[in-house]
């Protein structure tokens, strides 16, 4: 006995348009910008993005640093769900970026190895603030808001102190050995422990710095919760205290 056709009660879903990326890139004419190389607009874009992300982290790391702790790393994973969620946003905020370069490197944009943010909460969409700026070709630096997971960022930032404090601990220790080193009697062995206490101290704020933006986002994150307002001072207080010089340059 043949069945009889009924209708379903759920109305068909209508297929997501997908922007392609290369295309909005073009459309648009904005220009990617990792460290100091400049990714044009064009066809596999996400994959010459990645690569320059892959050569400029390759300048940036140091030795003994773990990429956790280095602040000036982007992270892949995080590049390329924000550039495969940026042609989804709205087009009023995307606006300002025509003809113009976008720097992956913005702090505030939060794609480093060492951000509050991780790939998926990225992939999961965000929301985008960007500056006007009148002049065709001008850097932008935007700023991204994203969800975040307080737990684990809390977890990160604990673990990003302890480094800062053993360094610190190293540091002084290092700093007692220069100063029983006579420099004049044995000037190569004074310049060898020299370094080695600059490269501690380099590691030192690094791992401070990681310390400051979780601990930041934390607090931003629960506005009313003392402790953590007080943890980020803290955290920001031993950044100014333990600044080195940037070594790669200004880019």
């Amino acid at each position: 006995m043949p069945q009889r056709e009924t209708k379903s009660d759920v109305a068909p879903v209508a297929p997501v348009a997908i922007i392609n990326l290369d295309d909005f890139l073009t459309r648009n004419r904005i220009t990617l910008r990792v460290g100091s190389e400049r990714v044009e607009p064009g066809p596999r874009l996400l994959g010459r993005a990645r690569a320059a992300v892959e050569e400029a982290n390759r300048s940036r790391r140091f030795d003994a640093l773990p990429d956790e702790f280095n602040a000036d790393l982007l992270d892949p994973a995080k590049v390329e769900a924000f550039l495969k969620q940026l042609p989804a946003l709205p087009a009023a905020a995307t606006a300002p970026l025509a003809d113009r370069v976008l720097y992956l490197n913005a702090p505030d944009l939060g794609l480093g190895i060492t951000s509050p943010y991780s790939p998926q909460a990225l992939a999961a969409g965000y929301e985008l603030t960007i500056p006007a700026e009148a002049r065709q070709g001008a850097l932008v630096l935007p700023k991204l808001r994203a969800a975040m997971q307080p737990n684990q960022i809390q977890v990160r930032a604990a673990s990003a102190r302890r480094a800062m404090e053993q360094y610190d601990v190293q540091a002084r220790e290092q700093e007692r050995a220069v100063q029983q080193v006579d420099r004049d009697e044995d000037r190569n062995a004074h310049l060898r422990l020299a370094s080695d206490l600059g490269e501690t101290k380099y590691r030192r704020y690094h791992a401070a710095m990681v310390w400051r933006g979780l601990a930041t986002a934390i607090a931003r994150a629960s506005p009313t919760d003392r402790s953590a307002a007080a943890r980020a001072r803290e955290a920001e207080a031993a950044v100014k205290e333990y600044v080195v010089a940037p070594r790669h340059g200004v880019e």
